[in-house]
């Protein structure tokens, strides 16, 4: 979502020349096939969203106790995920974002990106982040791909110490 969020920044005149560009961390350009609900799951998915999109109903439970920095923060959001933003992710996510950089309705054309993402992450393919970053029209880009790197990258203290050190040191 933040490369959305990124190519409308870009492209309001209101900030040219003050945003620098976006460094999305494990960004959500793709899902591992297996992590795709069966398709009656995913039907029955977009009808509830639709008829109770607030209900927290058979989706995801989010525990930010383990990622939150500090531990003690209100701003992440904890619960079972409202079934709107359950599908819209899984829209995004499962085709997305490979068909509007494909069809250019997400162009990418920001001054710099860097992508960090881990190599063993299980649920975004690295095929996914690599077509992502290869499409990303930016002429100053790298990819940082952070051996042993899960899905919660920047949690574990070693991954998180590795992607920053590699950085900051070149």
């Amino acid at each position: 979502l933040a490369a959305y969020v990124c190519d409308r920044i870009a492209s309001n005149p209101q900030y040219k020349g003050r945003f620098i560009g976006a460094v999305p961390i494990v960004p959500a350009v793709g899902v591992a096939p297996e992590a795709v609900p069966p398709a009656p799951i995913v039907g029955a998915l977009r009808v509830l969203a639709a008829v109770a999109p607030s209900s927290g109903f058979l989706t995801p439970e989010e525990d930010p106790s383990h990622y939150a920095c500090p531990s003690n923060t209100k701003r992440n959001f904890q619960g079972s995920w409202p079934l709107s933003t359950s599908k819209m992710l899984l829209d995004v996510t499962s085709g997305g974002v490979e068909k509007d950089l494909n069809n250019g309705k997400l162009k990418l054309d920001i001054p710099s990106l860097l992508v960090i993402a881990g190599e063993t992450d299980e649920i975004i393919p690295m095929e996914a982040v690599e077509s992502f970053f290869m499409k990303a029209k930016c002429s100053d880009k790298e990819m940082m791909k952070v051996p042993k790197g899960d899905h919660g990258l920047m949690v574990g203290q070693n991954t998180a110490k590795y992607a920053t050190e590699r950085y900051l040191n070149g």
